[in-house]
């Protein structure tokens, strides 16, 4: 499969089951992967479209993980410059509510 721009091989368990917490009568699909990159411990990715193969779900997943982390780190950045210019102005300067 490929994940995080390589091609990887990992051991994979598909498993559909019923969750009657989480979703009722229907289907899902649990996929348990072993040796995947970086990771020390199984990873298990749940789908609720059962008709998904266990290559495309990791897939999807490690695109989306991409992306989580694009929007962690910008947020990250984001507040860390408005920290810094508001530790940057003097505590004598006026409020800008109460100008």
């Amino acid at each position: 499969m490929h994940v995080y721009g390589r091609t990887v091989t990992v051991r994979v368990l598909v498993i559909d089951a019923l969750w009657y917490v989480a979703t009722g009568s229907e289907l899902i699909r649990h996929v348990v992967v072993r040796d995947f990159p970086g990771h020390e411990r199984d990873d298990v990715f749940v789908s609720t479209d059962p008709s998904l193969s266990a290559r495309t779900i990791v897939e999807l997943f490690a695109k989306r993980w991409s992306l989580e982390v694009t929007f962690h780190e910008a947020k990250a950045s984001s507040v860390s410059k408005t920290l810094r210019i508001a530790l940057s102005v003097p505590s004598s300067a006026p409020h800008p509510s109460r100008s």
